[in-house]
């Protein structure tokens, strides 16, 4: 205890922030919210490659689907948006309906994706999404393990992933340069990595013991929007490498 009176300042909030930390870590509570926030998000993602896989092997589908696509991109941009404001004002029934609708609209744009890149190669979807589970674990890991407050990185990563959305529209539109569109693609899963550390750590910041079960559950649903999201933007950029690679 003596030691502690010649600890700086920025020491001692390391030491308090360790402390929490570990005492979080030991909350059952937390391992059963964590826990749900994981189930929702790893649901979604089945429900997406079942969407996908469905409308795929359906050519008469699979063209209505394409020919919607913008569509449904505007409606999936929309919804992801909405969502923080939807989880906390909105009826649980709208917020289940949301997010499983967000996962499906997904699937239906991906749809189209997975004759082209099974063309390339047949593993290579099957593969990009084992090196995408990968790597979603291990940034989850490093957000457990880290000592740092990953708050300040994952605002700047936020504006990062704006801007490189701007430029994966404008190389796709305009410029269609393959080079360009591989140092994108690799910008954007270096960025969505660590950005899934500090989503993890967030939502993990989130929880209260005292919280009702409804409000824990809003909560799960709300980090299992940014995790899923973060999740299905690895694997696109993670296939797009992998694709352009073999090309």
């Amino acid at each position: 205890m003596r030691e502690e009176k010649y600890l700086s300042i920025d020491e001692r909030h390391r030491l308090i922030r360790r402390m929490h930390n570990e005492a979080l870590a030991r909350d059952p509570g937390l391992r059963g919210y964590m826990l749900s926030v994981y189930s929702y998000m790893g649901l979604g993602v089945l429900l997406t490659a079942a969407v996908s896989i469905s409308v795929a092997a359906n050519d008469r589908l699979l063209e209505t689907v394409s020919s919607l696509s913008l569509l449904l991109l505007i409606a999936l941009l929309g919804l992801g948006l909405l969502s923080g404001r939807i989880v906390t004002r909105s009826s649980m029934a709208v917020v289940q309906l949301c997010f499983w609708g967000y996962a499906t609209l997904w699937g239906l744009l991906l749809a189209p994706l997975l004759p082209a890149f099974a063309e390339i190669d047949p593993l290579l979807i099957p593969r990009a999404f084992l090196i995408t589970a990968a790597t979603f674990a291990g940034m989850s890991l490093y957000s457990y393990t880290t000592r740092r407050n990953l708050g300040p990185l994952g605002s700047f990563l936020v504006m990062a992933a704006l801007g490189l959305l701007v430029a994966l529209l404008l190389n796709s539109l305009i410029f269609q340069d393959g080079l360009a569109g591989f140092l994108i693609s690799t910008t954007v899963v270096l960025v969505f990595a660590f950005l899934t550390a500090a989503e993890t750590q967030a939502i993990r910041k989130l929880y209260n013991a005292r919280d009702s079960s409804g409000l824990r559950e809003r909560k799960a649903i709300h980090g299992a929007f940014s995790l899923y999201g973060s999740f299905i933007v690895l694997f696109i950029h993670i296939l797009n490498i992998l694709s352009l690679s073999r090309v």
